[in-house]
């Protein structure tokens, strides 16, 4: 996944565990505030290629509208990155950035 400013870019490839043959693959792309409907988009993309059926559900939570706040999103982003440094220093940071990203 690629984001600058406030757009953000998933490219998706299909490929078997015993293989490096590609079966399928897609770029979506849509603001960062729609994250979620674009989450969706791509689940029911993935879920067709692999044949898998969605329960009625499932279907119901990807028709719900939500958007995601970018600053949010950023912030959230940025928290697991310093979080995955392992480091007091960074944990600390992280933990401030999770703050603000669910005050946003």
């Amino acid at each position: 996944m690629f984001y600058s400013d406030d757009r953000v870019r998933i490219n998706v490839d299909l490929i078997p565990a015993n293989s490096t043959e590609r079966l399928w693959g897609e770029s979506y792309e849509s603001e960062l505030d729609d994250l979620l409907a674009l989450q969706a988009r791509l689940a029911r993309a993935i879920s067709r290629q692999i044949r898998v059926n969605i329960a009625p559900l499932e279907e119901k939570w990807f028709d719900e509208e939500r958007s995601v706040d970018p600053d949010a999103y950023k912030a959230y982003l940025k928290g697991r990155y310093y979080r995955s440094l392992v480091s007091y220093p960074g944990l600390e940071k992280a933990s401030e950035l999770f703050e603000r990203a669910i005050a946003l």
